[in-house]
C-alpha cells in the first residue's frame, strides 16, 4: 500500500435483494489497496439470500458494520443513514452489482486534493463484466466543474465512482427522495469548491435489468405502466421541485448562478406563450453552462434551447 495519506475512508454499500452480484462487489472492496478502510452495509429489508450473505462477510472482517432493516426505505433514504454512521474523513458509496479496480479508493485520496467531492470514470459492462464499448464520459461530457448552474439541468456523476468529505455530506442532509443523491451531493459540492474529475474508470459499472439507475436503458417489463400524458406530467413535476431546490441551495454570494435559476423557475410556473419564449431565451443566453454536460455539439444544443419552449428540464 503505497497511499499519500492515512486518512480513515467510509465505504457505504446500500442493498436490497442483490445477492446475485452481492459477493463479486464485497470481495472488490475488500481487495483495496488503501488503508484504513470502513466498511458499512446498509440493507434495506431484502427477502433474497442478502442478508445471509452479509452476514457471513461480516463474521469474517472487522471492519464491516452490518446495518439490518426491517423497514424499506428506498435507495437514497438507504444510503442516507449508511452515511450518517460513516465516521470517516472521506466517504464512498458502494452499489450492490459492480466490481471496484483495486487500487479505486488509494488513486482517488491521493487525487482530491482540497475539493469536497471526486468523481472517477466508470467501464459500463454487462451482467458478466463484459466490457460494452461504453463508458461515462463516452456518454456525458466529463470534466472538472466548479459551476452550480453546470448540474442545474443535468450530471455525470454516478455514486458508486466518487469520493467526497464527509463535510460535504453534512451539508447535504437531508437528502430529498426527488433527487438521486448523486446528483444532489455534486451539486452542492458545485457550490462549495467544485466537482473534480479524474480520467480513470475505475468501477465496472454493471449495466442488467433490474439496475435502479442505469446509464444504459435497458426493457424491463416489470416497470410500471401508465399514460404518456401521465409520466410527462409526473416528470415536469419532479423537475420542477429539483429546480425550486437547487435555487434555494444556492448560497446568496453566487448572484449570477441564482438569477439564472430564478429566471427560469419564473418562466416554468406556467406554460404561457411570453414564459415559454422567456425560458427558451434564459436556455439560449446560457447554454454554455447549463447543457456543459450533454455530450451534444452546437447545433444540437441550440435544438435542445428551443425544445424548452415545450418542457421542463
Amino acid at each position: 500500500m503505497n497511499s499519500v495519506q492515512n486518512n480513515l475512508v467510509s465505504i457505504v454499500v446500500a442493498t436490497y435483494n442483490g445477492a446475485k452480484y452481492l459477493q463479486c462487489q464485497l470481495d472488490s472492496i475488500l481487495q483495496q489497496t488503501y488503508s484504513p478502510i470502513e466498511i458499512i452495509i446498509t440493507d434495506d429489508a431484502s427477502t433474497d439470500d442478502t442478508v445471509s450473505i452479509l452476514k457471513q462477510y461480516a463474521a469474517a472482517h472487522d471492519n464491516i458494520t452490518l446495518m439490518l432493516h426491517n423497514n424499506n426505505v428506498g435507495y437514497i433514504k438507504n444510503f442516507e443513514r449508511g452515511m450518517l454512521a460513516a465516521k470517516g474523513i472521506y466517504i464512498s458509496p458502494c452499489d450492490q452489482d459492480d466490481y471496484w479496480q483495486p487500487n479505486k479508493v488509494e488513486l482517488m485520496v491521493q487525487q482530491i486534493q482540497n475539493y469536497p467531492m471526486l468523481c472517477a470514470d466508470s467501464e459500463l459492462v454487462d451482467e458478466n463484466l463484459q466490457p460494452i464499448g461504453k463508458k461515462i464520459s463516452t456518454l456525458k461530457n466529463v470534466q472538472t466543474y466548479t459551476n452550480c448552474l453546470v448540474f442545474y439541468t443535468d450530471n455525470y456523476v454516478a455514486g458508486h465512482a466518487t469520493l467526497f468529505t464527509n463535510e460535504l455530506l453534512k451539508k447535504a442532509i437531508p437528502f430529498n427522495t426527488n433527487i438521486p443523491f448523486d446528483w444532489w451531493l455534486a451539486y452542492i459540492a458545485a457550490t462549495t469548491g467544485g466537482v473534480k474529475y479524474l480520467d480513470k474508470a475505475l468501477v465496472k459499472y454493471r449495466n442488467h435489468s433490474n439496475n435502479i439507475i442505469g446509464a444504459v436503458k435497458i426493457k424491463n417489463s416489470n416497470k410500471a405502466k401508465g399514460s404518456k400524458q401521465h409520466q410527462k406530467q409526473q416528470t415536469t413535476n419532479i423537475n420542477k421541485v429539483r429546480l425550486q431546490l437547487f435555487y434555494e441551495l444556492c448560497p446568496a454570494t453566487l448572484k449570477k448562478e441564482k438569477a439564472v435559476m430564478q429566471k427560469i423557475i419564473i418562466t416554468s410556473s406556467s406554460f404561457s406563450f411570453v414564459n415559454n419564449c422567456k425560458r427558451v431565451v434564459v436556455y439560449l443566453q446560457n447554454m454554455q453552462l447549463l447543457l456543459a454536460i450533454k455530450k451534444k455539439n452546437v447545433l444540437r444544443k441550440l435544438f435542445y434551447c428551443f425544445k424548452m419552449f415545450y418542457q421542463v428540464r
